[in-house]
């Protein structure tokens, strides 16, 4: 997280926190959100109720929910409806992301590898690239991408192996 979310998230008490981290986890473990049924369970286990734990997560600008209705739409991030970013995270599920930037930022979040497709501004392709878990010890380096239109499936254009391919 950057400095500002840092700032929003640990202004927050505890519980609300480790409820915003449960509801991150749940989109990395299973690509969607959390069922209401599931967010007032944390709430009610971590003794804090959950239309205000999720108006102040709200407030923070830390997840877009429902709170009247304990639903949980996104949590940057990752978000439920698809907005053409997908990143599919290795041995696990694919997830949606509320940007490009947004994608990136998963690797180093979870510590695992992903490869994120997004939209490419050239009409009929996709841009799709790599990446090692980006954490401090052990990640490469990820160099500018080369997103550069073809029309060749898998032709490689950049690093970290980034390429585009026809939809």
């Amino acid at each position: 997280m950057t400095g500002v979310l840092d700032a929003r998230r640990d202004s927050l008490p505890d519980p609300v926190r480790t409820l915003h981290r449960r509801i991150l986890q749940h989109f990395a473990d299973t690509g969607g959100p959390p069922a209401p049924d599931t967010v007032r369970t944390w709430s009610t286990r971590l003794d804090v109720d959950t239309r205000d734990a999720l108006a102040q997560l709200v407030t923070a600008d830390l997840v877009e929910a429902e709170p009247s209705a304990g639903r949980v739409h996104g949590a940057y991030p990752f978000v439920a409806q698809p907005r053409g970013h997908q990143v599919r995270i290795d041995g696990g599920p694919t997830a949606q992301a509320y940007c490009a930037i947004d994608a990136l930022g998963v690797p180093a979040m979870l510590g695992r590898d992903v490869t994120i497709t997004s939209p490419d501004p050239t009409p009929a392709s996709r841009c799709a690239s790599s990446s090692a878990a980006g954490g401090p010890a052990g990640s490469r380096p990820l160099r500018r991408p080369a997103f550069r239109p073809t029309t060749a499936p898998g032709r490689m254009i950049g690093k970290p192996r980034t390429y585009s391919a026809p939809r």
